[in-house]
């Protein structure tokens, strides 16, 4: 095999002579499109899942599954430390509407926050109900204040967030693994 057999050789092994093609870049862009999407979706979600109650005060709230729910208190990062003074001297009690039961209040085992548009959401309470349904929900501060805080409740955050993770993940890694059996199939084939 002379010179100019084995440099012809190499270069068809290690040349490309057609494109790779535009598919594999559709679903790359396809698939950073339904990744972004599923990702502003889901918080969206879970942003208008929550039910805000302004304390002190008493207020009628609807529980629309039975279960746990977890209660987060609502703040801007200047007011975090004042909100936190004042939702800690609270005392809340949620009720039974139509039994008059009182549901025992818990403070949750794990502090975690859901940030969105500019306000935090810190969790420090959670309870459970047995039955959906209409709920009276009292705060009185022990402190003296009159101050109005934001307290927000929602069924299922963590399972939430897990599913947000869990489902663009499996976006991303599906998009990527597709691209690239894609190009290597075509490279395969221009090899050949």
């Amino acid at each position: 095999m002379d010179n100019k057999e084995l440099y012809e050789n190499m270069n068809k092994s290690i040349s490309i002579k057609t494109p790779i093609g535009v598919l594999p870049i559709v679903i790359f862009l396809s698939g950073i499109v339904l990744f972004a999407s599923f990702i502003f979706y889901n918080i969206f979600s879970i942003g208008n899942s929550f039910t805000n109650v302004k304390l002190p005060s008493n207020s009628v709230i609807n529980l629309k599954n039975k279960g746990e729910y977890t209660i987060f208190y609502e703040y801007n990062d200047n007011l975090a430390k004042e909100n936190y003074e004042q939702v800690s001297n609270m005392d809340i009690s949620i009720a039974d509407i139509n039994s008059k039961n009182k549901v025992q209040i818990n403070k949750t085992s794990a502090n975690f926050k859901y940030s969105n548009f500019g306000t935090t959401k810190s969790a420090f309470l959670k309870f459970k109900v047995e039955e959906a349904g209409d709920y009276e929900i009292s705060g009185s501060s022990k402190i003296g204040t009159n101050n109005k805080i934001t307290i927000s409740i929602i069924q299922g955050f963590l399972s939430k967030i897990l599913f947000t993770v869990i489902g663009s993940l499996i976006i991303m890694i599906v998009t990527i693994l597709s691209g690239i059996f894609i190009i290597f199939g075509r490279i395969k084939n221009n090899m050949e």
